[in-house]
């Protein structure tokens, strides 16, 4: 288990990166047009990320709360009253908005340790520093961005107030890879399957190992800067609970399970 001392959560550090400008997908990017704002209520100027999980339903980290859901291009819109989940233990929240959206992200749980995964938020971006060795600030949040990165491993993180944390983290090693930023917040980890893009973890924090500094490039798993996700998979009683529609469904998942036990039986029995 690695000893992550949390730098901050994303929602309000001044210092953040999101994914280095001029590459491809530093765009407002229609492919993951499913990933908004959730603007605060009591000020307009302070907003986080969110994910469209369901026509209505939004689904962001706790500690960004309950807002104004705003999706490029389509409109803003306004949450039920009363209508929040979140997790006991984790950054989780759930909300349902007044209005129906167009389209919305399935839901993954599964392991997606190893995998190449898109970070998709609307945070603040950056600038590779003149000696190469990781990234400078430049702010400009406001704008849907995407970058890769790979998911090393999944820990159980202290949040503090928030409690343990089910999580995915990634280590920033190179220009070019995804690093969470201020406004990212709430908004998503994507993994493609089948030439869909699934959301398998939300924004939640960012911090470093050992002697890792600040957005700093490191090949060095007990030594570098980290962006983590709440792991979906782990949440997926809380998610079907409440509504929320799972790949794979828990009964499929329980149907393959039967299958597997009564063909090894019927092996075992010949």
């Amino acid at each position: 288990m690695k000893n992550v001392a949390l730098v901050s959560f994303a929602l309000m550090s001044a210092i953040g990166s999101a994914v280095l400008p001029g590459t491809a997908s530093d765009t407002n990017n229609a492919l993951f047009s499913t990933v908004g704002k959730v603007v605060n209520l009591s000020d307009d100027t302070l907003f986080a990320s969110g994910v469209a999980i369901g026509p209505d339903l939004i689904l962001t980290a706790k500690h960004v709360g309950v807002g104004n859901f705003e999706l490029p291009g389509v409109g803003v819109f306004s949450p039920i009253t009363g209508s929040q989940r979140f997790t006991a233990n984790g950054d989780l929240l759930l909300f349902r908005i007044n209005g129906t959206l167009p389209n919305w992200s399935p839901v993954l749980v599964d392991n997606i340790v190893g995998e190449t995964v898109t970070v998709v938020g609307f945070g603040s971006t950056g600038v590779l520093r003149t000696d190469g060795s990781g990234y400078n600030n430049i702010g400009n949040a406001g704008v849907r961005r995407a970058a890769p990165t790979t998911v090393d491993f999944t820990e159980n993180v202290d949040l503090g107030g928030l409690g343990f944390s089910q999580s995915y983290l990634s280590l920033l090693r190179r220009a070019g890879d995804a690093a969470l930023g201020s406004g990212d917040s709430g908004g998503g980890w994507f993994v493609e399957r089948n030439g869909v893009q699934y959301l398998a973890g939300i924004n939640s924090f960012r911090g470093t190992t050992g002697s890792g500094t600040n957005f700093t490039f490191s090949s060095d798993l007990d030594n570098g800067f980290y962006s983590g996700a709440v792991n979906l998979n782990a949440y997926q009683n809380f998610l079907t609970t409440n509504g929320v529609a799972v790949v794979p469904e828990p009964g499929t998942m329980l149907a393959l399970t039967v299958g597997l036990l009564a063909l090894r039986r019927r092996r075992t029995n010949r």
